[in-house]
């Protein structure tokens, strides 16, 4: 007898439609029942994670491996801030590409010193060796992508350094139109692009320099930085209205942030750190020089997370090691 509705397919069924459901839909449908809670909530919880891990929601990931390290293994499907939808991936192998390795580190750090972590330890070297030789995929505005790690050089170092080369025409040419608008747009688009923990390491860093600030106390700083300089912006002409900068109030930024697609960062502004750590919005393109030193800075920090992707595999084998020693 054919089934007639979603309750009567087999277990493996629903499973498998359930994961193509959104993370919204599949929390809904997993608090149907107390049977659909025990099938959906694994799906749930990997896709929490992923979600986390997109985000660099350190703390959270922290409190959800502490419970079940097995979770750092689980493939699911997420849409990171940028808009990069990755099926089939691990947060583990997310957080390789995007090169948190800060968020690396602290998985290790989640992994008990026993039988269980020494099996996640293999099976996360595993997944290391296939990043590193395959690659992830990802798709981005319907184009297919194979990446080892997220591509700094061809982004937001790139247009840095056409911004920059723009800058010095400038000086001679005097039309600032052209560089200020490959600000916006080039600068600002690529901007859009970088993954989360850059953007909560680099941009929006308060002056305070508080490492204990979650990623939604950063956000609401950095968000509020923003609107003051938007605000000094248009004091002095002008009479475009805060919310084509930021379209989200406070109270929705734990849900739509100012990297949501309906953004205006990458078409009216884009952002450069100035010489104190401040998070500065900027309509046209700021001095050569700022921008020199950013481009110089984002390198920096690029090279040093790609050495430690490079050396990320000798930490694994260390652990591994210490795993394998006995327990007194």
């Amino acid at each position: 007898m054919k089934p007639t509705s979603f309750n009567q397919l087999p277990p493996e069924l629903k499973v498998e439609i359930a994961k193509h459901l959104s993370p919204k839909d599949l929390g809904t449908l997993a608090m149907t029942s107390t049977n659909h809670r025990a099938l959906f909530q694994p799906l749930v919880d990997v896709s929490k994670l992923l979600r986390y891990v997109a985000h660099s929601e350190k703390n959270a990931v922290r409190y959800m491996l502490l419970k079940e390290i097995n979770l750092i293994l689980k493939r699911g499907s997420v849409t990171d801030c940028s808009g990069r939808t990755f099926e089939g991936i691990s947060g583990f192998e997310y957080a390789l590409w995007a090169l948190d390795m800060d968020m690396c580190s602290m998985i290790l750090n989640c992994i008990p010193h026993n039988e269980t972590g020494h099996k996640v330890l293999v099976k996360l070297l595993a997944q290391y060796n296939k990043v590193k030789t395959e690659g992830i995929k990802y798709t981005l505005n319907g184009n297919p992508v194979t990446e080892i790690n997220f591509d700094f050089n061809n982004t937001i170092i790139k247009e840095l350094r056409v911004g920059e080369r723009l800058a010095r025409w400038i000086r001679m040419s005097r039309d600032v139109s052209v560089v200020d608008q490959h600000w916006r747009e080039g600068v600002g688009g690529a901007q859009k692009l970088i993954p989360m923990h850059v953007h909560l390491s680099y941009y929006p860093k308060p002056q305070n320099s508080d490492n204990s600030l979650s990623t939604l106390d950063t956000m609401i700083k950095f968000r509020q930085e923003c609107v003051d300089a938007v605000k000094k912006l248009l004091s002095v002409g002008g009479s475009t209205s805060n919310n084509s900068f930021f379209p989200n109030t406070l109270s929705k930024i734990s849900k739509k942030t100012w990297l949501s697609s309906d953004s205006k960062l990458g078409k009216d502004f884009a952002l450069y750190r100035g010489v104190q750590g401040k998070v500065v919005v900027k309509y046209g393109a700021p001095f050569e020089q700022t921008t020199t030193r950013n481009l110089t800075e984002l390198a920096k920090f690029f090279n040093t997370k790609a050495n430690d992707f490079i050396n990320f595999q000798s930490e694994l084998e260390k652990r591994m090691a210490l795993q394998n020693q006995p327990r007194v």
